[in-house]
């Protein structure tokens, strides 16, 4: 049986280029193409998707290890506040001490104490992003969620980012579904 693939990058050039090499793969039946979750999650509902993690092809258990070498000659972990969360003991990276010609908090005189201080405004206070991505609420226990908080005017990290849990509720409407599917969905 050929497959019948699905790739999804905003990026046009990449969509070609994995077409163009999954076009070599004799198991490879049809590769359909969509620049976007939206245009992708559209295109599934149409089919009969089948699902296959190629993850494990191209990265041992242990990762990858040439990324991590690389990652780990310009990073080291120090500790850091995550925002809505807690500080958190090697939680961050910051770069090495060889790095220092590029690292723009040694070029720039950067208080971030005050930065800190004077960030957190009155809705952000209110937000609950750090409990949603520790698990411990849904985008539905948040008051500002779908009201002040909208992914043109967010609030918290949860709907900043296209992957955070809150923007994807907003935009394929999770949070207007009954409760025992918002739970169901967040499980």
């Amino acid at each position: 049986m050929r497959l019948t693939v699905l790739v999804v990058d905003d990026e046009p050039l990449a969509r070609t280029g994995l077409r163009l090499l999954l076009e070599q793969d004799r198991d490879v039946g049809t590769t359909i193409e969509a620049a976007s979750g939206r245009e992708a999650v559209l295109l599934i509902r149409d089919r009969r998707p089948e699902v296959d993690n190629m993850f494990p092809r191209c990265v041992t258990q242990d990762g990858n290890l040439t990324a991590q070498r690389q990652l780990w000659s310009v990073f080291t972990p120090t500790g850091g506040v995550w925002r809505g969360i807690a500080h958190v003991p090697n939680g961050n990276l910051r770069l090495r001490d060889s790095w220092a010609h590029v690292d723009a908090r040694r070029h720039f005189a950067i208080d971030l104490q005050t930065l800190w201080d004077g960030a957190p405004s009155l809705l952000t206070q209110q937000c609950v992003c750090g409990d949603i991505i520790s698990g411990l609420k849904s985008p539905r226990d948040c008051r500002l969620f779908g009201r002040e908080c909208v992914p043109d005017m967010p609030v918290g990290a949860c709907m900043v980012s296209s992957e955070g849990t809150c923007r994807i509720w907003h935009e394929y409407g999770v949070g207007n579904r009954p409760a025992s599917f918002a739970r169901s969905a967040a499980s």
